[in-house]
């Protein structure tokens, strides 16, 4: 029995929301499905029933063909089809999977912002049936999974995001550095790195750098970089293995997602940046805030005010070493002890469930 995943695109290598459709991919073949991968660009997995699918333009923005998509379910005929997250690709996927009688499963993880057109248009179908019906949540956040039980999602199908990073000591010895991780493109702009670049101006932060990692297209961080006078303290690795991420977040004092909405839903960056034993400064709304807060390995804030944001890295960037260790410690105790092997078998369970 085919199993599919309909995702926008798929680079494991590309950021959080990336990484967990592999491991989508993972638990349905735990499940005893055959995966295929149903994406906007071709895909690396190599599955026989995997495909690209045309683009067209709408509104100037890329669009997977939906009548490709309706045609390739139709001559495939999968059995439970997995919606990576609401987007005009996978309304159509759903459609599609609706006509050859398939079992949907949505994987929602975020707050999305319901302002554009396309969100108002998507909003009453996705909220009043779909998600109710079918969803299944991947969180770091109670807040979000309570604000999604209120909206009909049963509690067995929320499943707790992990990270396979080992747990490093939290050390003293760091660089004069903070650390971002996350996508550069258009489709990443609500993480907010032009903020956290007017927070580096600020001269409570004069004395740090930034370490940025991620793909994307640098050019207008770096021109607003320059505007403000931070560029000679601004470094873009672009993509680096995990490895070398872990090295450079690793050694920096503190990791920061600048993300001041729950829009940044799980931010696996920070869970990571936590188990490398450095403190991560988040929105309060952000996914990975409550974490921070229960732990104290870190530090939160609230709206979109540059200088806050600001004040909130420089407070923990003046942690001593002792005090550095100690909080490190009690994360260490308190942090929730969770693998993906765990969530590949709650999702495998969820996905056996709907087709029975």
């Amino acid at each position: 029995m085919l199993g599919l995943l309909s995702c926008d695109g798929f680079a494991p290598e590309s950021g959080g929301g990336e990484i967990v459709n592999g491991h989508l991919i993972r638990a349905l073949e735990r499940a005893g499905f055959a995966s295929a991968v149903l994406a906007a660009q071709p895909s690396p997995i190599a599955h026989d029933a995997s495909t690209a699918v045309p683009f067209v333009r709408v509104a100037g923005v890329r669009v997977a063909n939906p009548f490709a998509i309706a045609t390739y379910l139709i001559r495939k005929k999968p059995k439970l089809v997995v919606l990576s997250g609401p987007s005009v690709n996978n309304v159509a996927a759903f459609v599609g999977a609706t006509i050859v009688g398939a079992n949907v499963v949505a994987f929602y993880h975020a707050d999305i912002d319901w302002q554009s057109v396309p969100g108002r248009v998507l909003a009453p179908l996705f909220f009043r049936w779909l998600l109710p019906h079918c969803a299944v949540v991947i969180t770091t956040t109670t807040s979000l999974a309570r604000m999604l039980a209120a909206r009909g999602v049963a509690s067995t199908r929320v499943v707790r995001l992990a990270t396979d990073d080992p747990l490093q000591a939290s050390d003293g010895a760091r660089r004069d550095a903070i650390a971002f991780v996350g996508g550069l493109g258009r489709s990443h702009n609500y993480k907010r790195l032009d903020l956290l670049l007017r927070a580096l101006g600020d001269r409570k932060l004069a004395a740090l750098h930034l370490d940025v990692i991620g793909g994307g297209d640098p050019t207008p961080f770096l021109a607003l970089a320059t505007a403000l006078g931070v560029e000679r303290r601004v470094t873009m690795h672009g993509r680096v293995s995990d490895e070398r991420r872990r090295a450079i977040v690793g050694s920096a004092r503190a990791f920061v997602m600048p993300s001041p909405t729950a829009r940044e839903g799980f931010s696996l960056a920070t869970l990571d940046a936590m188990q490398c034993g450095t403190p991560a400064i988040t929105g309060e709304y952000a996914g990975g805030a409550e974490l921070v807060r229960a732990t104290g390995f870190g530090a939160t804030w609230v709206g979109e005010d540059p200088a806050q944001l600001a004040s909130a890295i420089a407070s923990v960037v003046a942690w001593s070493d002792r005090e550095r260790a100690f909080r490190g410690e009690r994360y260490a105790t308190l942090a929730p002890s969770f693998t993906w092997t765990s969530v590949e078998d709650d999702l495998a369970s969820i996905f056996m469930d709907a087709i029975r």
